[in-house]
């Protein structure tokens, strides 16, 4: 029974890994397909903006008093946040795109 369980776990991990990868190849496939996706992607993952572009940096509210202590705990847990990269390349061979970052 052990036995059947365990295979049964690991059929089902790796079923979940190849819809993973279908995902990626699918995610891949519309980079193929034209630049705006590419662009999109670059731009989320590197935080970038256009030099005409507005940004808007919203901030959550402040904690109540009965969940201070669980934000404080949940912060220590966190990984430090990673600075901004002031040398990123330009999109498009266009102007220089800003770094979006949050003010510390």
């Amino acid at each position: 029974m052990e036995k059947r369980r365990l295979i049964q776990e690991y059929e089902k991990k790796n079923a979940d890994l190849a819809r993973n990868i279908e995902e990626e190849r699918a995610r891949i496939g519309r980079f193929n397909e034209g630049k705006s996706d590419q662009e999109l992607e670059i731009r989320q993952r590197l935080k970038l903006v256009k030099p005409d572009e507005k940004v808007f940096i919203l901030q959550d509210p402040p904690p109540t008093p009965s969940h201070a202590a669980h934000s404080e705990e949940h912060a220590q847990n966190e990984s430090p946040r990673a600075a901004c990269n002031p040398r990123v390349p330009p999109l498009n061979g266009g102007a220089r795109s800003a770094p979006l970052c949050a003010p510390k």
